[in-house]
């Protein structure tokens, strides 16, 4: 599959029904190892709604994403998005790198951002 054929297909996926879909897009998104992704603000534009999606994992991958990208125009989106309130849907929730929780992954990626070392 060509570049650009497959950031396509991820700008799809980013819009899907499917929460699994969604997810799975943001983290490919915001993984160091992505598939030959240059990494762009761009890239980070396209995960700033989902930080509201309906499903937690969506927001909690979202998060990360964003992080692990690290630009800075991203915090005031990471910001409001918070607080959490009433939006984990569901018990299980997802965990990377000792993050629990949606809050917690929005709380680490401004800390990322902003040169918290962990």
């Amino acid at each position: 599959m060509e570049k650009e054929e497959f950031f396509e297909k991820l700008k799809q996926s980013l819009k899907s029904d499917d929460d699994c879909e969604r997810y799975e897009a943001a983290i490919l998104i915001g993984a160091p190892e992505t598939v030959d992704l240059e990494k762009s603000y761009d890239l980070a534009l396209l995960l700033h709604p989902l930080l509201k999606d309906r499903h937690d994992h969506v927001r909690y991958y979202a998060a990360v994403s964003i992080g692990n990208l690290g630009y800075k125009e991203s915090l005031p989106f990471l910001k409001n998005a918070l607080p959490v309130v009433g939006l984990e849907i569901i018990s299980e929730k997802p965990t990377t790198k000792g993050i629990e929780g949606v809050e917690d992954a929005i709380n680490w990626a401004i800390k990322k951002i902003e040169g918290f070392k962990e």
